[in-house]
């Protein structure tokens, strides 16, 4: 597989279980991405208010998740949900739709192809 590198960029990770957290960062930061993770919703959107994002990753069981969703296509944010449930907020299916678990090679991927 071709491999990913995400110089420059700055990753938002929203992620309450931190093994997953972990491990997704880990890829991530191995290919050179900047890593900002927010275990909850509010955290998140502080960061997005405050901070330069290329692009995010969120869980899609979090509660409040839509207003996540909805402030990220505000600022152009391409958005990555992973989830093992078909009912997501209108808001969060705008990006793309990952299922759980999600293959760290496939994150990779596709927020890459997100970039270009």
């Amino acid at each position: 597989m071709p491999r990913v590198n995400f110089a420059g960029c700055s990753i938002l990770l929203v992620e309450d279980e931190p093994s997953i957290a972990l491990h997704i960062a880990a890829c991530f930061e191995s290919a050179c991405a900047r890593v900002l993770r927010a275990r909850g919703v509010q955290e998140a959107l502080c960061i997005v208010e405050n901070r330069r994002v290329s692009a995010a990753l969120l869980d899609g069981r979090l509660s409040e998740g839509a207003a996540l969703c909805e402030r990220l296509a505000e600022h152009g944010i391409p958005v990555v949900v992973y989830s093992g449930y078909r009912e997501l907020h209108a808001a969060c299916r705008e990006g793309v739709i990952a299922s759980v678990p999600a293959n760290p090679q496939f994150l990779l991927t596709t927020v890459a192809d997100l970039l270009v």
